[in-house]
């Protein structure tokens, strides 16, 4: 066999071979047992959610972040101010950790508090253009409803 004649290592046969390969060669004793653990291992690589720690931020970048953004609301409408949120909010992404669908979720805020700007829209569409974080603006902005319509069940119960 490769194995006996030192062609391959065991390592990189397993790696590389298909499993019915690998059971009619000897390197795997219990298919069954195989598949099983296969298929664990496939299941936490691809549908574990990464544990977000909240602590690893820094309110400080938040903080931040709310001040320029309300403060853009009272500042003359121009692109460069458009431009100027924009790399300050990514910068803050950097300095402070911060996650970026709650930097998003900020930006929305922001947006509520003066909501005939559309400089906030543009914001958004620099930050999270491409179709991937359409997607989380998607998620952020239903997570954000959903609170809205709970509250709003509550106030008339």
């Amino acid at each position: 066999t490769l194995l006996d004649a030192s062609l391959i290592s065991r390592a990189e046969l397993m790696c590389r071979a298909p499993p019915d390969l690998l059971a009619e060669a000897g390197a795997i004793t219990d298919m069954a047992a195989y598949k099983r653990k296969e298929v664990r291992i496939h299941t936490k690589m691809f549908y574990t959610q990464a544990k977000y720690n909240l602590l690893r931020e820094s309110s400080e970048g938040f903080a931040k972040l709310f001040e320029r953004l309300f403060a853009m609301g009272s500042m003359p409408a121009g692109p460069e101010s458009v431009q100027w949120a924009t790399q300050f909010a990514l910068a803050l992404v950097g300095r402070f950790d911060l996650d970026p669908n709650r930097v998003m979720d900020v930006v929305f805020s922001a947006w509520a508090s003066f909501p005939h700007d559309a400089r906030y829209a543009e914001i958004l569409s620099k930050l999270f253009g491409n179709d991937e974080a359409q997607t989380g603006i998607v998620h952020v902005l239903g997570v954000r409803l959903r609170a809205f319509h709970a509250m709003q069940a509550g106030k008339s119960a």
